[in-house]
């Protein structure tokens, strides 16, 4: 009983700081890199944004993984039903980035929002055993000669929860020494679809 208080309280203070702290009319939350955005490419972006939101407002590391797949199956669904709220544009089959990222980042502050109800908060999955947390990851790249930066960066500390996978599935994941050059975007979306 007093390991559940615990996460569960780590996580009412993240919501309650996050609660305090949100700016909806931010226009400009997280970084994006280009114009558009293919239907491929929609999940690894979510992650990416996600991912960058939730640790600019200081989420727990065991919380990050949960909300990131909540926020992606929300958005799949939504972007879906409602394609022009996301930027879609369909004579070029393709999302604005600005507005798909504004979209993606207000259904980020409504999931976070929500969680500020106990009951809710409640449903959250508790944080994996201490021997499956993630480890602290670095990355970095050199721009040289290029007028600019063209690699991203995605780093998925638990690939397993994030997209529902057996870890002995894959034995990269579970020795999680995988580098993926200028290719996390397309993982990500790989694993979403299939």
């Amino acid at each position: 009983m007093g390991d559940k208080d615990d996460y569960l309280t780590s996580y009412r203070v993240f919501f309650e700081n996050f609660a305090a702290t949100v700016d909806p009319e931010d226009q400009l939350p997280v970084n994006i890199a280009g114009y558009t955005i293919t239907e491929t490419e929609l999940p690894g972006e979510v992650i990416y944004w996600t991912t960058q939101y939730l640790t600019e407002k200081q989420c727990p590391l065991t919380l990050m993984a949960p909300l990131q797949r909540i926020i992606l199956d929300e958005v799949h669904v939504a972007s879906k039903k409602h394609p022009n709220e996301f930027g879609y544009n369909s004579d070029d089959s393709e999302y604005i980035a600005l507005r798909l990222m504004q979209a993606v980042t207000a259904r980020v502050n409504d999931v976070c929002l929500r969680y500020l109800d106990n009951s809710r908060l409640d449903t959250l999955p508790p944080p994996p055993p201490q021997s499956m947390r993630e480890f602290k990851t670095a990355s970095s790249a050199t721009k040289n000669v290029r007028r600019v930066m063209e690699d991203r960066h995605v780093e998925i500390g638990n690939l397993e929860a994030l997209f529902g996978i057996e870890a002995s599935s894959f034995n990269f994941i579970k020795t999680r020494k995988v580098m993926f050059t200028g290719n996390a975007i397309w993982l990500a979306s790989y694993l979403f679809f299939n």
